[in-house]
């Protein structure tokens, strides 16, 4: 029995032995192309920089216009301030959703990459096992896509400072962590399971650029799942991003709701006027989603992105294994069994 609880043991020692080299090769490759890793983390600092410049005063033009509707075009500095400050805190907490997806994505190339070169003939003449190397693609992957959304949100709550506009208490900012943490574990599942089915850099290239250009709409993080057309609504729902999304735009803009309900308990306005004109408001910021005419609160949200990472990690163990497998190393395995045939029938002929 204390043998085979050792044996056990060391086999799981020499398991995430290798699982660790491995991810640390993924690591060194993907950190050796520096311009693989810039690229990574441009993608969402371009798309920040773009609201700043040309989106931001169009969606504080739509605030405002439900502001001077409640006050008879009359707002004043410090509401408006306040109201501002949720337009900031709504996009940067929707480019933080995409990035979750899109540098998963992005960093999805190395399975890709070692196909092309060649690589996956040296895990295939190794002594270790499949789901080790398939595994480490994972661990690789989830490692670097936090590693650039982290920096990402540091840069969103140092600018929502800079400005004036951090009302983010500290339970927010660990729900966000938590919140990022498994919207980048469910992408890392979606990302690697439509990777291990490309077996071109060129397709891949391609489907990455069609997927950063579309990601943002279809999970409602450049404009309000409100303002889109009811049919196009209920599409958004069948995307896990769009509940991830969601969660980080109800925690980011929490303590910015508070801050302007409290601004607005002191105004001329009357209790009935002040949660009609929040309701708008939340409304406008989509916080909370419209499935089917039934509202998703935050709870929901995070229920159903609870569920579709189990669906992800079904699809997974049920086919992305099997193909990763079959892609990385069954053209290896094929030529080597094939070179073991001819040595026999060699050996039979002399």
């Amino acid at each position: 029995m204390k043998k085979a609880i050792a044996k056990t043991k060391n086999k799981i020692a020499s398991g995430l032995t290798v699982l660790m080299t491995l991810t640390r090769r993924h690591l060194k490759m993907f950190f050796r192309n520096k311009l693989a890793f810039i690229f990574s983390l441009m993608v969402p600092t371009i798309i920040i920089i773009i609201y700043i410049i040309f989106l931001r005063n169009l969606e504080i033009g739509a605030v405002d216009e439900i502001l001077a509707s409640y006050f008879d075009g009359v707002v004043d500095e410090g509401l408006a301030s306040r109201a501002h400050t949720l337009v900031d805190a709504w996009m940067l907490s929707g480019i933080l959703g995409v990035s979750c997806i899109s540098v998963s994505f992005n960093t999805c190339y190395i399975i890709v990459a070692d196909r092309e070169s060649g690589a996956n003939r040296d895990f295939a003449s190794a002594p270790i096992k499949r789901s080790s190397i398939i595994a480490s693609y994972f661990l690789f992957n989830f490692i670097v896509t936090f590693i650039i959304c982290t920096v990402i949100l540091i840069f969103s709550l140092i600018y929502l400072g800079a400005i004036g506009a951090f009302s983010i208490s500290f339970a927010n900012v660990m729900g966000i962590i938590g919140t990022m943490i498994l919207s980048i574990f469910s992408a890392c599942l979606l990302t690697v399971f439509f990777a291990s089915f490309i077996t071109s850099s060129q397709v891949f290239n391609s489907m990455i650029a069609i997927i950063s250009a579309a990601i943002g709409f279809l999970i409602g993080a450049y404009l309000p799942n409100s303002m889109l057309p009811e049919g196009a609504q209920y599409v958004t729902m069948f995307f896990s991003g769009t509940y991830s999304t969601g969660m980080f735009r109800n925690l980011f803009l929490e303590g910015q709701f508070n801050d302007l309900l409290a601004y607005l308990n002191n105004s001329s306005l009357d209790p009935s006027s002040v949660n009609a004109l929040l309701t708008d408001l939340e409304s406008s910021f989509s916080m909370n989603l419209n499935f089917f005419n039934h509202d998703v609160n935050l709870w929901f949200m995070c229920l159903a992105l609870v569920l579709f990472t189990l669906i992800y990690l079904v699809l997974n163990f049920a086919f992305a294994n099997k193909q990763l497998e079959r892609t990385l190393l069954g053209k290896f395995r094929k030529r080597k069994q094939k070179s073991v045939n001819l040595k026999e029938e060699k050996e039979e002929e002399e």
